[in-house]
């Protein structure tokens, strides 16, 4: 994940020089839910409820906007919580089921998401009304600790895809869609989880910010 980690150096001073160049600055409050869904491979037993998970989300935002026209910057700082849960199914050697295993990983994080936006401006309505598109790498440091029969990784990378809009300049909402990038589970152990399996977490966000 070295590719990644100097996006993030490259958003941040992307930030930091946005944010002296005459740019318009603002910080507000943000508010929302996900659902999440792991996505498993090379799995050596059955997985049986692999559901998606209703979470929350809420923190401190900032938005810069780069005078070139409808171009801005948003960085968010985030406490979310996810909830997607798995569960493995271990056979016995007569093919009845002995018992399952919990398999959901890390649920509570630090996320922060670096986003480039664009707002369509349009003439009369354009302060009252103005969508937007945005996209950009997320981060989330997970900060719960590991699950009994795996490491997670401390850092969960994804890709960001939405759209939302402005409404009278202060508030912003906005749906969108994480692809989760990198393995989430560092090591696995006790003999009956492959050390070769491997999950990625993708979810929706739905929020609400209040910019200032």
């Amino acid at each position: 994940m070295r590719n990644f980690k100097t996006v993030l150096i490259v958003a941040i001073a992307a930030l930091a020089f946005t944010a002296t160049a005459g740019a318009q600055v603002r910080f507000g409050v943000k508010v929302g839910m996900n659902v999440n869904k792991l996505h498993w491979d090379n799995i050596p037993a059955t997985l049986d409820n692999n559901k998606n998970g209703c979470g929350f989300t809420g923190g401190l935002m900032t938005e810069i906007g780069i005078p070139l026209g409808g171009l801005a910057v948003d960085a968010s700082f985030m406490y979310t919580h996810m909830s997607a849960k798995s569960e493995l199914d271990i056979f016995a050697d007569n093919g009845s089921m002995a018992h399952s295993i919990d398999m959901s990983p890390a649920k509570n994080f630090l996320e922060i998401p670096i986003h480039l936006k664009y707002k369509f401006g349009f003439p009369v309505i354009g302060q009252v009304f103005s969508p937007f598109i945005f996209t950009g790498p997320d981060f989330a440091f997970n900060f719960s600790g590991d699950n009994n029969y795996f490491k997670t990784k401390s850092v969960q990378y994804a890709w960001d895809f939405g759209i939302g809009f402005e409404i009278v300049t202060h508030l912003q909402l906005q749906a969108g869609y994480s692809l989760g990038i990198n393995n989430i589970v560092d090591a696995a152990n006790l003999g009956i989880v492959s050390d070769n399996i491997k999950i990625k977490n993708n979810y929706w966000t739905i929020t609400a910010a209040y910019l200032f």
